[in-house]
């Protein structure tokens, strides 16, 4: 009996392990943290926030105060220079947007300092020069 289990184990083993790893396929994973230029041209989005509380609202949501004197709020940088706060992302088109990416709070305050524990929404635009700028 048990040598019979055991030559039934294995091939159900490999079959098993076979069906894992072809669902673990990288190419098909969905990145939370960011929206591409793809995302944005499915739907006629007027301006960056529009888009973004449409499609990642969570990003919007501002933890408790991390302190009384000066709380931190989410910050817009539009190639890594800093515009202002969310509402900044309404006067942003979405026509040059090859991506947005929302920065947790521990990753912002690394990259650019203190006052950004509530995070960052770092929008990147096409280059000037590209010649695959969409249309």
């Amino acid at each position: 009996m048990y040598a019979r289990l055991r030559r039934l184990g294995l091939p159900l083993l490999l079959l098993c392990g076979a069906c894992v790893s072809s669902r673990a396929n990288p190419r098909h994973r969905v990145d939370m943290s960011v929206l591409t230029q793809d995302d944005l041209v499915d739907h006629q989005y007027e301006n960056v926030l529009e888009a973004v509380q449409t499609l990642r609202s969570n990003w919007l949501n501002e933890r408790g105060p991390d302190s009384f004197a000066s709380p931190s709020h989410i910050w817009v940088y539009i190639d890594n220079t800093k515009v202002g706060g969310v509402q900044s992302l309404a006067s942003i088109s979405t026509r040059y947007i090859s991506s947005i990416r929302k920065v947790n709070g521990i990753d912002a305050t690394a990259r650019w300092g203190i006052g950004h524990s509530a995070g960052v929404i770092a929008v990147m635009t096409w280059p000037p020069q590209d010649a695959s700028l969409p249309p």
